[in-house]
């Protein structure tokens, strides 16, 4: 089971193309449903979704999260050059923290040093 709302449709096709990849062609059913209420169809028994590790962080009874280990979900952020929050320079600092190598030199123009100016 997936949501009509955001981003219940990328998570469809998701899932449609890498299963398909595997020989298989699920029945999955969309929903105009937030995320809360896809928890409580799944804690009734009518089904299963996938969710981010953020949801894992609230209690729903008679739901069980299991990890799909080596799938990474892309993401990105949007922020403005003028910002100096330290909330975002700390975030910034987790980002690079977490990202490889490779990964940093491939998106370097993201991360520009500290104290570097930007365009």
């Amino acid at each position: 089971m997936v949501s009509e709302a955001a981003p219940g449709e990328e998570i469809h096709d998701y899932l449609v193309q890498r299963l398909a990849g595997l020989g298989r062609h699920p029945d999955i059913h969309q929903h105009l449903v937030g995320r809360d209420n896809l928890m409580q169809l799944v804690a009734l028994g009518r089904g299963l979704t996938v969710t981010s590790e953020a949801t894992t962080g609230a209690q729903f009874p008679g739901v069980v999260f299991r990890p799909i280990e080596d799938e990474v979900l892309p993401f990105c952020g949007v922020w403005s050059d003028g910002n100096d929050n330290p909330a975002l320079a700390g975030l910034l600092d987790l980002a690079r923290s977490m990202t490889s190598a490779d990964e940093q030199s491939a998106f370097s123009f993201l991360f520009p040093e500290k104290g570097e100016s930007d365009l």
